[in-house]
């Protein structure tokens, strides 16, 4: 992607349908990409709804899964769990000469723990985290991605990223009141 197309995605086109014209596929190790050259153009967003747009809203409604599910899910997958909301945490990290504040959302299960992770987030965010505390919740969209060999969910922020709702559980309930 060339550096003048970089600063078309934003936080504001998750989810959005992105064109791209004149690439190509390639193919390295086994893994697809695409290759642009200088006379490919991307459009981010599209006028008319599509299809690809159904398909991500949907991802919102579907069935969420338990904590253990989480754990065993495929790389770079986009999946719904369930679980309590144990505690957070906020860091700031320095990176590339820039400071940034890491979010970590902890949950748990009475057979597992899953962490998410969110970078920079909004303040509304972490508010709504943060009410949640202590209760069972359904998050919706989260990519699931490795660190260290961990799987850990990546908190997609935008208005039509990740989704922290409760949810009903009462054995989640009753395993966490003990």
């Amino acid at each position: 992607m060339w550096n003048t197309d970089v600063n078309k995605f934003t936080k504001l086109h998750l989810g959005a349908t992105v064109t791209i014209t004149r690439a190509s596929v390639s193919m390295y190790q086994g893994k697809k990409s695409l290759v642009m050259g200088k006379d490919s153009t991307i459009v981010v967003g599209s006028a008319v709804p599509t299809p690809v747009d159904g398909w991500w809203a949907e991802k919102a409604t579907q069935q969420p899964l338990p904590i253990p599910a989480a754990i065993t899910a495929a790389d770079n997958s986009i999946i719904n769990i369930f679980g309590i909301l144990a505690f957070t945490v906020t860091e700031e990290k320095e990176m590339n000469g820039e400071l940034r504040r890491i979010v970590s959302v902890h949950f748990a299960s009475n057979t597992a723990k899953f962490q998410l992770r969110g970078w920079d987030l909004d303040p509304s965010t972490v508010e709504i985290i943060n009410h949640l505390k202590d209760q069972v919740v359904k998050v919706s969209r989260i990519r699931i991605s490795s660190y260290a060999e961990v799987k850990v969910g990546e908190i997609l922020e935008g208005p039509m990223g990740t989704i922290f709702e409760p949810f009903t559980d009462a054995s989640l309930t009753q395993f966490w009141s003990e």
